[in-house]
């Protein structure tokens, strides 16, 4: 027993480190002669089986995120080049209907010019009149010429009334009169988008200073200047 305990311990000491349990059995995994143990050698290659494992969904995700990265990049550029050929295609089709408005507006313009410079020839200008006036002409014209026409000068002046204006005239006149004291006499104005407030006569002697009254105002400076105050100044 302890010929095999040393000999445990010997070997041991050539590999590193030796585990015993509670009755002094070798349980590091080796032999006696320094290797290991076929138990051992099964938990090794069944832990480098599972972390292979665990590798590979790892690196088949990688792959998937860039094949998909690449097929959106791919997808990406192909609508770009859509959007660009469509953009190209609306450009010309402007450009084209450019091209024929103004061939359009070229040849009206052609035409009118022809149209413009065509001789023309004696019956167009030929009207289409009676060959004697009728009686009915001259007599509204004579009482056309007879009729005479009142118009209100611009500029009036209330004070000069002619006696020889119209009854009519003279009404108007009055009308007219009484809208401008009317407008002369409201409150408030419109300037623009202002409307400004006129004071009447009342308003004004309540709201502003008294006039300078020249006698009181000669009197107060006498007062202060009497020479009971014996001034120094």
């Amino acid at each position: 027993m302890s010929q095999d305990l040393e000999d445990q311990i010997g070997s041991s000491r050539q590999n590193g480190h030796v585990k015993f349990d509670d009755e002094g059995n070798n349980v590091s995994g080796t032999k006696g002669d320094g290797k290991p143990s076929a138990s051992k050698i099964n938990q090794n290659d069944a832990f480098d089986d599972s972390s292979s494992d665990d590798e590979a969904p790892e690196e088949e995700g990688m792959a998937a995120s860039e094949t998909a990265a690449k097929t959106r990049e791919e997808l990406r550029q192909k609508s770009l080049e859509k959007e660009q050929e469509e953009l190209k295609q609306r450009r010309r089709q402007q450009s084209q209907k450019f091209a024929e408005q103004q061939e359009q507006k070229r040849q009206r313009e052609h035409q009118e010019l022809a149209e413009v410079g065509k001789p023309t020839t004696e019956q167009e200008f030929q009207l289409d009149l009676p060959d004697e006036l009728p009686d009915q002409f001259f007599e509204n014209l004579e009482q056309e010429q007879m009729t005479t026409v009142t118009q209100l000068p611009k500029h009036i002046n209330f004070n000069d009334v002619d006696e020889n204006l119209t009854q009519e005239l003279k009404q108007e006149l009055k009308i007219q009169k009484r809208k401008t004291l009317q407008r002369l006499r409201k409150q408030s104005l419109k300037r623009g988008p202002v409307i400004v407030n006129l004071l009447n006569s009342n308003t004004e002697r309540k709201t502003m200073a008294p006039k300078k009254a020249v006698q009181i105002t000669q009197t107060k400076d006498k007062w202060l200047r009497r020479k009971a105050l014996k001034r120094t100044w």
